[in-house]
């Protein structure tokens, strides 16, 4: 019973790391591929990105279901 709190522990702190890491390489993407962009654009650009993550996210877990 400990030995597998310990391992659940670690899951979720290598997890934390895992996320804090995509989240840092989300936050360097390059929105602007051609000269620069304005920060409304870009901020329309990041929801835009964000939506088709999470559809995508979405999809992939329907067809693991199934």
């Amino acid at each position: 019973m400990r030995g597998s709190l310990h391992e659940i522990e670690v899951k979720n702190a290598q997890q934390g790391q895992i996320d804090t890491h995509k989240a840092k390489l989300n936050t360097r993407l390059s929105l602007g591929k051609r000269g620069s962009i304005l920060g409304l654009d870009a901020l329309k650009k990041v929801k835009v990105l964000k939506r088709k993550a999470a559809d995508n996210a979405i999809r992939k877990t329907k067809t693991k279901i199934v």
